[in-house]
């Protein structure tokens, strides 16, 4: 990047436009290096983990991976925090489950227990804690001689493994005070076996290290994300393959690892774990007990906005920007020297703050999103009504494209389109539609009444009553005993991408 960096423009802003200010991109992995300064946490993620909670879950924008993001970063600069990242397109799943045969138990479980088990084994190699001790160093050796199976991102389907049956080498941990956790499985000469055979002894191997004092002050996280990737909510197997994943990190989190400081996390969409309901009867109670939901939505609060999560949220991104070209702004509310904020007849009696979420569904990114054009414009500040609403038309486009990618594992590319056909039929001004009439739309579609469904608990269909008010899941939730009791609507973000009359 020397070359870039030598030969990129020279920057100057004098504070009079947008030029070249910029708060950040949509996607966490974007911005590595931007999270390290301005990254919050808001929404208090460490202190449900610190309760026990291990299933955070939430909207896709929600910021669930630039958490995860954050605490990678942390743990490049923290001597105490060591943190691994999982995700399902770094591993191929499939092909390790293959590996274990039929009538051994739970295949699923066996594999994410062994893929638990060896990612706290390279964490703890990591951290070189402990490196001059003979449990460390056994580790080390049984690492290095497994490297194939141990490390399952690069899990070797080689000839010799499939010919021994993935076996695993594991003289290097028959050490004074290991030795006994093979005892009851393997004969005293026996040095190798199938890698499921060895969840149990390094079980145990794990539990007594993570209790050494010399641990004591540390964190060690595996974190599972981006669980959504190639997953197919209409795949009965996916979802009990996710559920198992859950059940085992439950059991790591309650049993196993319990009053240590090492954890497994796991970040989900919240639509994908509704659609778990029914699957298995333990999956409620889990939910019930370690579940974590991101929402930002806290107007009901009472207060100012500028106490609002989002407000803190994007004026720690503008006190940035402008901290980066020495730019003076309002150091109590950075958002009122990027933007005209005052309730006005342009934004229909509403601040610009809020004029701008009534077409987001209330996230993170949606505010990135719509900004995420200024730095290349030259837009006098503080923005004013006419500046905000052409971002807003450029930021509808790309909501569009994010619901379809959002539905795209429940939906195929055909069934999108005809959601969209609906929506479309639906953006018709002043218009009023009620249950039935709107069904009769889905049917004419080839779609049912459960995809309606759909919709309304994805925020894109939203239930009004009589007296126009709108019911927003993530905002409350209605008790509709009745769907015909209701009439009908698109959020702003959907209708007015038809409309263009914002």
């Amino acid at each position: 990047m020397a070359f870039f960096n030598k030969n990129k423009t020279d920057r100057h802003n004098s504070g009079r436009t947008t030029r070249w200010v910029s708060l950040g991109k949509t996607e966490a992995e974007g911005e590595k290096d931007g999270l390290k300064k301005y990254y919050d946490d808001i929404l208090h993620i460490s202190d449900a983990i610190y309760d026990g909670k291990f299933i955070i879950t939430g909207r896709k924008g929600v910021g669930k991976s630039a958490y995860v993001q954050y605490l990678m970063n942390n743990s490049e600069h923290e001597k105490d925090l060591f943190c691994k990242v999982i995700t399902n397109d770094a591993i191929d799943l499939e092909k390790i489950i293959q590996s274990v045969p039929e009538g051994v138990g739970n295949r699923d479980e066996i594999v994410y227990e062994w893929i638990i088990l060896t990612g706290f084994v390279q964490l703890i190699l990591q951290s070189e804690i402990g490196k001059y001790t003979n449990e460390y160093n056994s580790l080390e050796k049984f690492q290095k001689k497994n490297s194939g199976l141990v490390d399952v991102e690069k899990w070797m389907v080689l000839e010799e493994n499939v010919k021994d049956g993935y076996s695993v080498n594991f003289s290097s941990l028959l050490i004074k005070g290991f030795s006994t956790f093979f005892s009851k499985d393997f004969s005293q000469k026996t040095m190798r076996a199938p890698f499921y055979k060895l969840i149990h002894p390094l079980r145990e191997i794990l539990a007594k290290m993570f209790g050494f004092q010399v641990y004591e002050n540390c964190d060690f996280v595996l974190i599972f994300d981006d669980l959504d990737v190639n997953f197919n909510l209409n795949d009965i197997n996916h979802k009990r393959r996710l559920l198992s994943l859950l059940r085992i990190t439950k059991k790591y989190n309650t049993q196993i690892f319990t009053n240590k400081n090492v954890r497994v996390l796991n970040m989900l969409r919240d639509d994908i774990s509704a659609q778990l309901d029914g699957v298995s009867p333990d999956k409620n109670k889990a939910f019930s007990s370690y579940e974590y939901n991101l929402n930002w939505y806290d107007f009901d609060k009472n207060g100012q906005e500028t106490d609002t999560g989002l407000r803190k949220f994007i004026n720690k991104r503008i006190k940035f920007a402008f901290d980066d070209f020495k730019i003076p702004y309002d150091r109590i509310d950075p958002w009122q020297t990027l933007v005209q904020n005052d309730a006005s007849e342009a934004y229909r009696g509403k601040t610009a703050f809020k004029y701008i979420l009534d077409f987001t569904f209330y996230r993170p990114r949606d505010l990135v999103a719509l900004f995420r054009n200024i730095s290349d414009k030259y837009y006098k500040m503080p923005l004013s009504p006419q500046d905000i609403k052409t971002l807003i038309k450029e930021y509808l486009p790309w909501n569009i494209a994010e619901i379809k990618d959002e539905l795209s594992n429940l939906y195929n590319t055909m069934e999108i389109e005809k959601i969209f056909h609906v929506f479309r039929t639906m953006a018709v001004p002043n218009s009023q539609w009620t249950y039935s009439s709107i069904l009769e739309i889905f049917t004419n579609e080839g779609l049912l009444e459960k995809d309606f469904n759909k919709m309304v608990e994805y925020n894109f269909i939203i239930p009004k009553s009589e007296t126009n008010y709108q019911y927003f899941s993530y905002r409350e939730k209605p008790r509709i005993s009745r769907a015909d009791n209701y009439f009908y609507c698109l959020p702003k973000c959907i209708y007015e991408y038809y409309n263009d009359n914002i």
